[in-house]
């Protein structure tokens, strides 16, 4: 009963789910995504590959270092990727992977995704963190195609759905080989939506197998703080903050979780009378102190050089971003207060003398005037970060194990 229901709510949305994508395919100029989310124009593969499907930027990045593992015992073997949004493949387009494919997940109808299925042929899906799609699920099922969940999270508010929501992830996840939760938290969590003990186990985080990049380009000719994955109303506050700070040669560069917001954001910055300017391909103008970096795909070269990242998503209620990136690059950070989607990683950095974190924009304050007064100031924060990742380095290679486990190798 719960399916039928389901399948009618998506009908009903059909619509207004098609006027999205088809905006969005419009305003990125990128055709591909309505194609794809339709279940067209799929890539035409000549073996059966690895599937392993990421909502977005973040979770294509903890694919990568999954595929990184993976390719390291198979060179050879072919990985198609899916995701749901096209900055996603932006950030997939701006890096070289060999045997890896990219294209958009068809929306969750029942053609589409046997469509899909049918055409790409995966003979395994890998689920990174919390994709859960019960007609993808049920259908890949019914073709025989083994899912595997890893990095499994899920929100402590999910978890305590019940009633059809409940049922819906239940039934969802009666489908799946194996959950590979991050911490006994996810764990947990997954247990009260009515996954199976039996086929449920914790393996670890699986951001902390981030490598590092000794030769990522400094893009900012000066020295600079990084506001990092930043939301409406975040920059503002940074950027007043950053008004209230002697910079001597020091900028700030506010680099938005949404770049396509930047014009938004100059304009809100301007209204409230602080000059901002965008970074261009040939730079940027050299008498403002505030830079917002639009461009994708270089969030790690600003994290390497930044003498200080501050990580977004925290003074606003959003939960907080990725805070093992600046980690592993031995670049000092901050974060906010709102942090519900990196509990574990906050409190472990914390606890590890790595991690500074602020109630409010007020307290940006003085820790921006110590960098630009210290440089040096956070150098031992930032040591104890790499210190503390260097302790989960195998995480990947465990994740592999696994799935060599169930047989997903070639």
């Amino acid at each position: 009963m719960l399916i039928v229901i389901y399948r009618l709510l998506l009908w009903f949305s059909f619509p207004l789910l098609l006027i999205y994508t088809l905006t969005s395919s419009l305003t990125h100029r990128c055709p591909s995504y309505l194609l794809q989310r339709l279940g067209f124009a799929l890539p035409i593969l000549d073996k059966q590959p690895l599937w392993i499907h990421c909502a977005s930027v973040g979770e294509l990045n903890v694919a990568l270092l999954l595929i990184s593992a993976w390719h390291r015992r198979y060179p050879q073997d072919l990985i198609l990727i899916t995701s749901t949004t096209i900055s996603s493949k932006r950030v997939f387009e701006s890096q070289q992977h060999l045997n890896v494919h990219h294209c958009y997940l068809p929306l969750d109808y029942v053609s589409f995704s046997k469509r899909f299925l049918k055409c790409i042929r995966p003979r395994a899906t890998v689920i990174v963190e919390t994709e859960i799609w019960l007609n993808l699920f049920k259908n890949c099922a019914e073709h025989n195609v083994p899912i595997a969940i890893v990095n499994a999270r899920v929100s402590q508010r999910t978890s305590k759905q019940k009633g059809w929501l409940r049922a819906y992830y239940e039934q969802s996840l009666a489908h799946t080989r194996i959950i590979l939760a991050k911490s006994e938290r996810d764990y947990a969590a997954y247990l009260a939506l009515g996954a199976l003990p039996w086929k449920t186990k914790t393996i670890g985080n699986l951001k902390y197998a981030i490598k590092v990049d000794n030769h990522l380009p400094n893009l900012i000719n000066q020295p600079y703080l990084l506001a990092a994955s930043t939301h409406d109303d975040e920059e503002l506050q940074i950027a007043r903050a950053w008004q209230a700070v002697k910079k001597n040669s020091f900028v700030l560069v506010i680099a938005p979780r949404h770049p396509q917001r930047t014009k938004k954001i100059l304009r809100s910055l301007k209204k409230n009378k602080l000059r901002a300017c965008c970074y261009l391909e040939n730079g940027y103008e050299k008498d403002t102190n505030i830079i917002i970096f639009n461009r994708i795909g270089q969030l790690k070269s600003l994290m390497k050089h930044a003498r200080l990242v501050f990580l977004g998503g925290s003074l606003v209620a959003k939960g907080g971003h990725n805070l093992l990136e600046a980690a592993a690059l031995g670049t000092p950070q901050a974060t906010g207060h709102y942090l519900d989607n990196v509990v574990e990683e906050a409190q472990a950095l914390n606890n590890a003398g790595a991690l500074i974190i602020i109630d409010n924009a007020a307290s940006l304050i003085p820790l921006f005037k110590k960098v630009v007064t210290e440089p040096n100031s956070y150098a031992q924060n930032a040591k104890a970060a790499q210190d503390y990742l260097s302790l989960h380095a195998d995480v990947a290679e465990r994740y592999v194990e696994e799935l060599e486990r169930l047989g997903f190798q070639p």
